[in-house]
């Protein structure tokens, strides 16, 4: 049969026996990632911003602020939020316009997670500008401009070096009625944390068998039995593991996993020095 024909018909047969022969449909190994790529600051709006590219998956995450007043029981920290948009645009077949769909509040709820879980730290403490008065709420703003597949490494990445590139200006405090003063933005007031206190993440589909696939497209992952993500930090320790239903995997394959997302954070660790060298889009 046409291979074509095989894989419009029969996907997961398709799938199957392109894992057999070592190969998948985008000609990758079953152990590669797509070609990764970082870019800080490719807008000039908000206090960061930042571009993660994996193969054809895009994201794009913005960083605005407003001035609050923080909890009564919490007066020095700030707050940080998460939302996310795939627009129709990012992939016609997949997303309808209308409300928010189901992946787009799965996507928001990961990386609001992961920063809850400091997985992503972001130093709330640094977001007070006048304890019990004045604190900063950050507002991480994930669009998808085109989706192919592992959106939960893509977002993070555009999150993360998004955090990286937030600069958040100097507020001086009024003492009465007077206005907020806002000076220009201080190169030197950030609100991420350094790199070796990142974990991240590595997502891999999982089929029938116990075999895996590293950095899925959306034609693996929508004929996959499930989804594995792992977090792996500075120290090449696991952080956490998220399996979100199908069906159990044996131990091997778990620990073959985490090695190969060890290797792996190394090579995603120097896309996030390459674009931290270059630095901002001009």
């Amino acid at each position: 049969m046409n291979a074509a024909v095989l894989r419009k018909l029969h996907p997961r047969e398709f799938l199957s026996t392109l894992r057999e022969h070592g190969i998948r449909s985008d000609g990758r190994t079953h152990d590669e990632l797509r070609p990764v790529s970082i870019v800080m600051s490719p807008l000039g709006c908000g206090l960061g911003s930042a571009m993660a590219r994996f193969g054809r998956t895009k994201m794009l995450a913005v960083v605005t602020g407003t001035v609050v007043v923080p909890k009564v029981q919490q007066p020095t920290r700030g707050f940080v939020d998460v939302q996310v948009e795939l627009p129709p645009m990012c992939s016609a077949l997949r997303f309808r316009p209308g409300r928010v769909s189901s992946e787009a509040a799965y996507l928001a709820s990961w990386i609001q997670g992961l920063v809850a879980s400091a997985a992503l730290p972001v130093d709330v403490d640094a977001l007070c500008i006048k304890p019990g008065s004045l604190v900063w709420s950050l507002l991480i703003s994930i669009c998808c401009v085109e989706f192919d597949g592992n959106g939960e490494d893509c977002a993070f990445f555009a999150s993360y070096a998004a955090l990286r590139d937030t600069r958040l200006p100097e507020i001086q405090p009024p003492d009465s009625h007077e206005k907020l003063a806002t000076a220009s933005p201080m190169r030197d007031k950030t609100v991420h944390a350094v790199d070796h206190q990142v974990a991240y993440p590595v997502t891999f589909a999982c089929f029938d068998g116990g075999e895996t696939l590293i950095d899925p497209t959306c034609f693996e992952s929508d004929h996959s039995c499930s989804s594995l993500t792992i977090l792996i930090d500075g120290k090449g320790q696991s952080r956490g593991v998220y399996k979100p239903g199908g069906a159990a995997l044996s131990e091997s394959t778990l620990k073959d996993c985490e090695a190969l997302a060890v290797a792996k954070r190394k090579q995603l660790e120097h896309s996030m020095e390459i674009a931290s060298r270059e630095g901002p889009v001009t």
